[in-house]
């Protein structure tokens, strides 16, 4: 779930999703208080505004609804 911009006194689930800096990071796990830009055992950078391009798909998925952000992860 988007969040918004990241609070450090907000409780963050995993998958939630946050704006901070110049990104939006994944949370991987639980927290409160950790930073995203210095917590990377809690988030995971998912977008970089800074970067010189954004990689997209051209299939949406299905099932989603008008405001959710979807990305794929390639491992």
């Amino acid at each position: 779930s988007y969040m918004g911009t990241w609070s450090n006194t907000s409780s963050y689930s995993q998958y939630d999703i946050v704006s901070y800096g110049s990104g939006l990071y994944i949370a991987i796990t639980g927290s409160t208080g950790a930073n995203p830009s210095t917590s990377t055992n809690v988030w995971l950078l998912g977008v970089d505004a800074t970067a010189r391009g954004i990689l997209t798909g051209s299939t949406e998925p299905t099932g989603i609804d008008t405001g959710d952000i979807w990305w794929e992860y390639l491992d």
